[in-house]
């Protein structure tokens, strides 16, 4: 369903709707019908290269500019932007003939029974008194308003303009009415393909819910930080003495991976949180390894090779209240939980979790519509369908 063209809503550029309007201006201003032979110059930057976001410059020498002024609501104050907006453009394109300014809404007509002036009677006053402003430097220019109206007329008009509509008014998530419809036809679709009495067992179900980060997604409630910070307290009390330097960068690995597996209880992993624990657990394991090693040579050479055994341990712990084999034991635990966080990282549900786009492939008949059918009506029925689309697909 193509959303409503709302200005107030439109897509925001680097955190900001004015500079959202701008670049939609600049991309409706760019298919403006011109002389051939024209040429278009788009400015970037705050204000543009000075009163012009954008501008086409005519074969006779002539420039038409553009100026967008995200207001909302109009305010008298306004004037005076615009009146600096045309004195910058004409210091820096004396060439100017016509001056469109793109404006977000439909102005108010005058209405008798009301006091003041319309929106409309007021932007007519202002144009009129900035086409003089320019006739005062010796400027004879055109100014038009491009209003909310005619900006949708062209946008219209453009090609793919479904799309372009998605993109500058589009909602940031999936509605449940959305996910609900989209559902309905898939199973449509899918015909005998799909039973919702069937459920298919592999790990795609898993894959799609790390993909949409939902709390249904089994990783959420491994206990992962749990596991980590016990992890890192007992590093942090009981690390072997001899070993120091690389008991530090164990630890210090440890409480980075709690950080990042802290966003995937929180549902806000992204790819960088990934990346993250792939670098950290392939470059420590390494060390861990080494560690590992080094603490069983010295266990060897003290205890023999043969007394690193359970009966061994628990003999030692009940009759000499010693624990000769810990330091051997938290080298091996290490090297098991930095080799749980590698294979974490580099699973499919993970990699999904922090990407953008999801594709499933294979064969006919291994389950992927019914699984993708069913994981979106899990998420229905569940409650959640404010599901990420903007950046995932």
């Amino acid at each position: 369903m193509t959303p409503d063209i709302d200005f107030s809503k439109i897509r925001a550029e680097r955190g900001d709707q004015r500079e959202g309007f701008e670049e939609f201006s600049a991309q409706i201003f760019h298919r403006h019908r011109v002389a051939a032979g024209s040429r278009y110059e788009r400015y970037r930057g705050a204000g543009g290269d000075g009163g012009v976001e954008a501008i086409w410059r005519l074969p006779t020498g002539k420039v038409i500019g553009l100026q967008s002024k995200y207001f909302l609501p109009l305010k008298a104050a306004h004037l005076s932007q615009l009146e600096k907006s045309l004195d910058t453009a004409l210091d820096n394109h004396p060439d100017l003939e016509t001056y469109i300014v793109t404006l977000p809404f439909d102005p108010t007509p005058t209405v008798k029974a009301r006091k003041g002036e319309g929106q409309a009677e007021k932007l007519e006053t202002w144009r009129k008194g900035l086409i003089a402003r320019a006739g005062k430097r010796g400027v004879t220019i055109g100014v038009e308003w491009w209003y909310g109206s005619e900006l949708k007329s062209r946008l219209l008009g453009m090609d793919n303009s479904d799309g372009r509509i998605l993109y500058w008014f589009g909602s940031s998530h999936l509605s449940m009415a959305t996910l609900e419809s989209a559902a309905t036809v898939a199973e449509g679709v899918a015909g005998p393909r799909y039973s919702p009495r069937l459920r298919v067992g592999n790990d795609s179900g898993d894959t799609i819910k790390a993909f949409g980060l939902d709390p249904g997604w089994p990783a959420v409630h491994e206990g992962w930080c749990a596991r980590l910070r016990g992890a890192a307290g007992v590093w942090n009390a009981l690390s072997p003495e001899a070993h120091l330097g690389p008991s530090a960068q164990i630890l210090a690995a440890l409480r980075d991976a709690n950080l990042h597996f802290a966003a995937v209880e929180d549902l806000s992993f992204k790819e960088a949180d990934r990346g993250a624990l792939q670098k950290l657990a392939s470059q420590t394991l390494p060390i861990a390894q080494s560690l590992e090693d080094a603490v069983k040579d010295a266990f060897d050479s003290m205890h023999g090779n043969e007394n690193d055994n359970i009966r061994w341990r628990q003999w030692q712990a009940a009759f000499q209240a010693a624990f000769p084999a810990a330091d051997l034991d938290r080298a091996r635990d290490a090297c098991t939980l930095l080799r749980d966080i590698l294979a974490f990282a580099e699973s499919p549900a993970a990699i999904a979790a922090g990407a953008g786009t999801l594709l499933m492939r294979g064969p006919a008949g291994i389950g992927k519509t019914h699984t993708t059918i069913d994981a979106t009506k899990e998420r229905i029925s569940a409650g959640r369908g404010h599901w990420p689309y903007s950046d995932r697909k």
